[in-house]
């Protein structure tokens, strides 16, 4: 009896450092397994779509890349938070066409080498498959012109030039069947009153699934200038050169007209500066020989100035003036006595 108790306390005395780091390790096990408890996290993996033959288009684009919910011990996680997914390939076949191509779990936790852990979600879980024949089509571009320009001018749409002057589309059969022309890019010419060139894109239908060849056109679009006319009532005419010694006044004294013109140009006349253009001649009248005060001389015609592009109509009552001569008084200064 007292040989076994030596022997145990020999057995608990014995090599302590020994014991106490053993006791140290399996307290770190312990706490080890502990620590590597069940977690969930999310890795991105690119995905890659293979369609079955060329010609062949998909009317909706698949997804470039899928998320994965992976659940499992810390330790199993590691290795798939520390390295990207190789790309996952998605080969469609000619005969799926029309269905939805779901995301298997199983062959995405082969596609990892999968341990000691799961899928548990992935996002998005599947997408549609649907397929078209890939066409080509050349068609005309038109100008896409957005806002007025301005008042005194107009576009001139058959003078609008675009180069090139049509393109080719690429894109899904079903997408391009039907189409008869390709938009620019919307152009602004609010407030315009000159030629405008640009360099612009274009307008394709059906989002991202058409392609343009070219992609950018220029476009030229020349402006004209608008047609315009305004009356003018009770002008004063002006008689220039009246002889030596007398006034010179029209009967009658106004007269209308209208203005034609550019609307530009026919913004700028008005009552104060018509006089520049309508006038009568009074040079070709002969001083009365009479010693009369006043006499009438006519009819005579208005000197009429029609400019490039301004044009002036009188009224027909308004074609010919007579004119009153008028002797102006001469007044001689008074005498004064010398010395004064």
């Amino acid at each position: 009896m007292t040989s076994r108790r030596g022997a145990l306390v020999g057995l608990i005395t014995r090599y302590p450092v020994l014991k106490l780091f053993s006791l140290g390790v399996a307290v770190f096990l312990v706490w080890m397994v502990r620590q590597d408890t069940i977690r969930e996290v999310e890795i991105r993996m690119p995905v890659v779509t293979i369609l079955p033959k060329k010609g062949v288009i998909l009317l909706q684009s698949p997804p470039t890349e899928i998320r994965l919910q992976i659940q499992g011990p810390l330790s199993r996680l590691a290795p798939y938070l520390q390295r990207a997914p190789e790309p996952f390939v998605v080969d469609l076949d000619a005969d799926r066409a029309g269905s939805t191509y779901q995301f298997s779990v199983e062959v995405l936790e082969d596609h990892l080498e999968m341990q000691g852990a799961r899928i548990s979600a992935v996002y998005p879980p599947s997408f549609e498959i649907q397929m078209d024949s890939l066409g080509q089509v050349t068609l005309p571009v038109r100008a896409n012109l957005q806002g007025m320009p301005s008042r005194f001018v107009y576009v001139d749409h058959e003078g609008i030039s675009i180069t090139p002057a049509q393109v080719t589309l690429t894109g899904p059969e079903s997408r391009i069947r039907g189409l008869r022309e390709v938009l620019t890019d919307p152009i602004d010419i609010s407030g315009f009153d000159r030629s405008y060139g640009t360099r612009t894109g274009l307008v394709l239908p059906g989002e991202d699934s058409l392609a343009a060849a070219p992609d950018r056109v220029d476009v030229l679009i020349p402006f004209g200038e608008k047609r315009d006319m305004k009356p003018l009532a009770d002008v004063v005419i002006d008689v220039v050169d009246c002889p030596a010694g007398y006034s010179c006044a029209a009967i009658p004294p106004t007269y209308s007209v209208r203005v034609a013109g550019t609307g530009r140009q026919v913004a700028t006349i008005h009552k104060a500066n018509i006089g520049k253009y309508i006038w009568i001649d009074g040079g070709g009248i002969r001083a009365p020989t009479s010693s009369t005060v006043s006499e009438i001389y006519g009819p005579v015609s208005p000197v009429v100035r029609n400019v490039e592009g301004l044009e002036f109509e009188l009224d027909d009552e308004n074609r010919y003036f007579k004119i009153r001569l008028r002797k102006q008084r001469t007044t001689v200064p008074e005498a004064r006595p010398v010395g004064e």
